[in-house]
């Protein structure tokens, strides 16, 4: 009898678990269905806001939308996107999109170059998983703002973060790589 007794508690805890699993899962589901629409639409605000910070234009909160529309045009060459900033009439910068493998994950973020595409205008970083007030520090205005005005001809040279030489190695080759990736695109074109 005992045996049974087991066997039955076994079964119980059993079906507990499935029912507890199937009720998280089913929150899980209808969550994402619920959230899915507001979660594209964050992120379109943040690349838009982050497009914008790349260039350097003045935004309000709720006008980030109305602002990108005036201000950019977006492109798409080699299969990826571009942003063109007009002002006055005239291409003031075009910003890519980078990729490419930090010290401990992907890294990606926005580069803006002046007309010519040979100087850079703004670095804006959109995803890292860097080690926090090491390698993310990436992600600081003290480390992004060191870019502006440099020179990517034959390439860009960077200062490193103290205690994350590897990451600030990665960061220049990203956006070495990929700046000369579009470059010779936009030459083809």
């Amino acid at each position: 009898m005992p045996e049974n007794k087991l066997i039955k508690n076994r079964l119980w805890m059993i079906a507990l678990i499935v029912l507890v699993s199937g009720i998280s899962a089913g929150l899980l589901v209808t969550i994402n269905i619920c959230t899915k629409d507001r979660i594209a639409w964050n992120k379109e605000i943040k690349l838009k806001k982050s497009v914008l910070n790349v260039f350097g234009i003045p935004y309000k909160k709720n006008e980030i939308i109305n602002v990108f529309g005036k201000k950019v045009e977006i492109g798409e060459l080699g299969g990826r996107p571009f942003y063109r900033y007009y002002e006055r009439g005239k291409v003031s910068g075009i910003a890519i999109e980078i990729k490419g493998a930090g010290f401990w994950g992907p890294i990606s973020a926005l580069v803006a170059l002046k007309p010519g595409l040979g100087t850079i205008k703004g670095v804006e970083i959109l995803h890292q998983e860097e080690t926090p007030g090491l390698g993310g520090r990436i992600a600081e205005d003290e480390f992004k703002d060191q870019f502006k005005g440099r020179s990517v001809e034959p390439e860009i040279s960077v200062d490193a973060i103290t205690g994350a030489t590897m990451t600030s190695k990665a960061f220049k080759k990203i956006i070495n790589e990929n700046v000369k990736s579009f470059k010779d695109e936009f030459k083809k074109k």
